[in-house]
């Protein structure tokens, strides 16, 4: 039975990571204390559980890290999915936008993706109904924080 349970655990975690260029020791020896961080967020969920390990050498990083590290898989679809996510929630706001009249960026955290507007975070990758749901909550409560103006 331990033997199947750590087979399937390693068949999900190629699964996730399909796709997606694993971070490797060379990498990580050379990279940052900014990209590690970012790399380690991915990771491990909790900041108070990968913050340490950002001046760790590999050797002393859990497995967790080491198996979930990747580099980001933003592509332009992503991207012009995440846009026009953005802009649907705002005219559901009833604001009059276009993604040419906004700052709408991607950043990837490892397995998902943290959507921005105006260069402050608006919520993670998700379905489409649940992104909806998030903007619309958080421009209704504070529209200025995003550039906006008040409905």
């Amino acid at each position: 039975m331990k033997q199947y349970v750590h087979t399937f655990e390693s068949f999900l975690n190629e699964s996730i990571n399909e796709g997606r260029k694993l971070i490797t020791k060379q990498k990580w020896d050379k990279a940052s204390e900014d990209q590690r961080e970012e790399w380690l967020s991915g990771a491990i969920k909790d900041p108070d559980d990968y913050e340490q390990y950002v001046t760790a050498n590999w050797e002393d990083l859990p497995d967790v890290a080491i198996s979930n590290m990747a580099e980001s898989f933003l592509d332009e679809g992503n991207i012009s999915f995440y846009k026009s996510t953005v802009v649907a929630a705002l005219k559901e706001l009833g604001y009059d936008v276009k993604q040419a009249d906004l700052k709408i960026g991607a950043k990837s955290k490892g397995n998902y993706d943290i959507v921005s507007l105006n260069g402050e975070s608006l919520c993670s990758s998700d379905q489409y109904d649940q992104m909806i749901i998030h903007i619309k909550a958080a421009v209704t409560k504070d529209p200025e924080k995003y550039g906006l103006d008040p409905k």
